[in-house]
């Protein structure tokens, strides 16, 4: 992530403070990766609410940045959480 609503990021922090002060309904994050550059657009009512963490986090409040919309997964994974397995419970 190196930019929101066309604001270079220095710090996560920055991440929430500027799409909280952005006007509209709509926050436009800019992604780097490797030399390829894109935006993705997401609604502000879709972010996480100050102090959110996402489920099984070890940051702390507000030090996670949500995936955008369109985002491609991560290398080598679905970017959905594992499904299944076990015993059933006997």
């Amino acid at each position: 992530l190196i930019k929101v609503a066309g604001e270079e990021i220095e710090r996560v922090r920055q991440v929430f403070q500027i799409a909280r002060e952005v006007e509209g309904d709509e926050v436009t994050f800019t992604f780097r990766r490797g030399e390829t550059t894109f935006d993705a657009k997401t609604k502000k009512g879709e972010l996480p609410t100050r102090g959110a963490r996402p489920a099984g986090g070890t940051g702390g409040p507000g030090d996670t940045v949500p995936p955008a919309v369109g985002t491609p997964p991560p290398a080598g994974g679905s970017g959905q959480p594992p499904t299944g397995g076990g015993s059933g419970g006997r």
